[in-house]
This record gives structure tokens, C-alpha cells and sequence, in this order.
């Protein structure tokens, strides 16, 4: 059963941060041209360099939806973390390069059917193109100053008995020196177990969460401290207000590149065991 739905999108500011379409056709090949697209687009005049608001992840089933910048084109248009693309502007994304094809023909202002597969079911969703012009300056991204504790290799692979990954609890693995996390006594492994009355259940959520406020909030935590529950407020600040932005900027982007690079190993992995598993039979 296909469903349609029409929404009237127009480009809007992002609390934390660019989101570009990333650009991937297959599990194969998406961790090495999410680069590309990017690449391509730093020396364009950001009023002119189209961007949806969202990025995208390898997967089991195809090209799924990472994250969704809030209050972004993909947002608006109803465009949900975990969607699969089908397809963007009428092109098909079942082969390599697809994505970064049908990217490379957007333009600011442009609307396109969007077609993903949302548990099993086709619906088809309009997004209108924004720019990175509308993207918020440091002034309007939030700082928090603390980061989850990455989990292993092993929890990521994991999955339960139904086929679905096991929620990752959201522990702190790093606190910034002068950050608002610091000052609010925010602590290396300490686990959040709420934000503002909201149980938190995975990392997803929490960040997900953090990126919907704005700077000046109070985000009153509810954290497991070696058993003991503590509450603490912290009061947000913006990104223009942090010594280290362009570090940790830096750094993000090493991360993402190892992730990458994870990602191609395991993907190595599997076709080895594959292929394994096919002599053997």
C-alpha cells in the first residue's frame, strides 16, 4: 500500500549544527561518499548550496535516515529517523552513486517527491529544498559541553531476538573543562536517566532531545551516579561561547572518519564470512 502525503515545506533554521544530504546508494557504499557531497559544496555560496536537513546511514535495508535536523526541510516534509530512501526526485536508489546523483541535481527552492520505506510501507513525502544561507549562526547552536560514552563494536552489532538493536543507555564519556555540563557538576560516567521528566532510553533520544533546545534553556537531568540518583540543572549556552569550537569541529570529523572506516571493515567481514559459509555448503 503507497501513501502520499503533501507538505508545505520552507527552509528553516537548525538548533545545532549542518545536516547535509548525504550522499550513499547501498550498505557498500555509503561510509566513502558522504565525503563528497560536502566537499563539493564548501565553495559555493552557502545562499546557493542546496540543503535538506538530514543525514544517512548505511543499513540492512538500504540508505536509512540517520538524523533529522529539527525544524529542517526533511522535517517539515515528515521525513523520520530510521525512514529507508526509495527514492529523491525520481531517482531510484538501488545502485551506487544513486544519492549523490540525485543530490547533485537539487536546487535551492526546488520540491521533490521524497519516497521512503517506513516499517514496511511506502509513503511518499514532498520536501522543499532549502540553503545552508538558512542555517543558524554559532550565537543560535546550543552547547552542552559533555559527550556519550561510544559504545563498543559489539552493542552496535547486536541485535535482540526480533531482529532489532538493543537500546544503548546514555552515559557521559566525556565533560568539557568550562562547558555548562561542567559548571551544572555533570560527570564522566555518569548515566542520564531523564531530561526535563522525560525517561531517556538510548543515546538517540537524549541527543535528539539536547538538539531541540536553544541557548539560555535549563535542562534539569535526573543522572545514576554509582547507584545513587542525582538531579542536576544545566543552563545551555551557545556554541559562540566555547573556546574550542573549531577543535572539537575537528575532532567530530576525525570521529565520523573512523566510524566510516569501522563500517567498511565490518562490511569486509561479512562478505568474507559469506563467502565462507558458501564454500562450505
Amino acid at each position: 500500500m503507497r501513501v502520499t502525503r503533501m507538505w508545505t515545506v520552507v527552509p528553516a533554521a537548525a538548533v545545532a549544527g549542518l545536516m547535509g544530504l548525504g550522499t550513499a546508494a547501498s550498505a557498500t557504499a555509503a561510509p566513502m561518499v558522504t565525503n563528497e557531497v560536502s566537499d563539493a559544496a564548501v565553495e559555493r555560496d552557502p545562499a546557493t548550496t542546496p540543503h535538506v536537513g538530514m543525514s544517512v546511514k548505511p543499513s540492512r535495508d538500504g540508505v536509512a535516515v540517520a538524523r533529522v535536523q529539527s525544524d529542517g526541510p526533511a522535517d517539515q516534509a515528515g521525513i523520520e529517523s530510521g525512514d529507508v530512501l526509495v527514492s529523491v526526485a525520481g531517482v531510484e536508489l538501488n545502485e551506487r552513486g544513486a544519492l549523490r546523483t540525485a543530490y547533485s541535481a537539487l536546487e535551492v527552492g526546488d520540491t521533490v517527491d521524497v519516497v521512503v520505506d517506513r516499517d514496511g510501507e511506502e509513503i511518499t513525502l514532498s520536501l522543499t529544498v532549502g540553503s545552508k544561507a538558512d542555517l543558524p549562526g554559532l550565537e543560535e547552536r546550543v552547547w552542552f559541553g559533555a559527550s556519550p560514552e561510544r559504545p563498543d563494536r559489539d552493542e552496535l552489532s547486536d541485535r535482540a531476538d526480533d531482529g532489532s538493536k538493543p537500546e544503548i543507555p546514555l552515559i557521559i564519556g566525556e565533560v568539557t573543562e568550562g562547558s555548562p555540563a561542567e559548571a551544572a557538576g555533570l560527570g564522566v560516567g555518569d548515566e542520564i536517566l531523564t531530561a526535563n521528566g522525560v525517561e531517556i532510553t538510548s543515546i538517540r533520544q537524549g541527543l535528539s532531545l539536547l538538539r531541540e533546545a536553544e541557548p539560555g534553556d535549563t535542562v534539569v537531568l535526573t543522572v545514576d551516579r554509582n547507584g545513587q540518583e542525582i538531579t542536576l540543572a544545566v543552563v545551555l549556552a551557545s556554541q559562540a561561547d566555547n573556546p574550542n569550537f573549531e577543535e572539537e569541529r575537528a575532532e567530530r570529523k576525525e570521529q565520523r572518519k573512523e566510524r566510516r572506516e569501522e563500517i567498511r571493515e565490518r562490511i569486509q567481514e561479512r562478505r568474507q564470512q559469506a563467502a565462507e559459509n558458501s564454500q562450505d555448503a
